[in-house]
């Protein structure tokens, strides 16, 4: 059960690394310069800005999912003294980074697009979004180490050796 309940934290893991991925390098280039691709603006800034903000809303519940199961499974280790202090801390950024931007920044953000087109050309608004860019990529980069940390723990096991020397 454990061995399933780790294979589902490094899926969620690598899922929402990948999914941060798509969402910035991809998804949003072409939502906000579509002009790029077809030639021509399809959106203006504040309703690609609305169609970026229900994307992320959407994408905060997998984040929130990882979230939860960071808690839970890096939880279990530590209760089990089986944690090491860099898995202890790069889940606290993990889990704080993915509270910041599902309760804090997505938030804010769609507050300044419900006041209205004006609001979103305002310095605070381009702080917050700035900010929220930056937790993104920080997440990114912690979500991605946290995976190969974990997963070569996982292949280090001595679960792994026995089942090669077997065959």
């Amino acid at each position: 059960m454990l061995k399933l309940f780790a294979s589902f934290y490094l899926f969620c893991l690598a899922g929402t690394a990948v999914g941060i991925f798509v969402l910035g390098a991809f998804v949003a280039p072409i939502i906000f310069h579509s002009e790029t691709i077809f030639g021509v603006k399809l959106l203006a800034r504040y309703d690609a800005g609305l169609m970026m903000s229900e994307i992320f809303s959407r994408f905060n519940y997998a984040l929130l999912v990882t979230g939860a199961i960071t808690i839970a499974f890096e939880g279990f280790l530590l209760v089990n003294k089986k944690n090491s202090v860099i898995m202890m801390v790069l889940s606290a950024f993990n889990v704080l980074g993915i509270g910041a931007y599902a309760f804090i920044f997505t938030p804010k953000i769609i507050a300044f697009q419900a006041s209205g087109e004006d609001t979103i050309n305002s310095d605070a608004f381009e702080v917050i979004h700035k900010l929220a860019e930056i937790d993104f990529k920080l997440l990114l980069f912690t979500l991605i180490l946290s995976f190969f940390i974990r997963f070569s723990a996982i292949l280090g096991c001595s679960f792994w050796q026995k089942e090669a020397n077997e065959k």
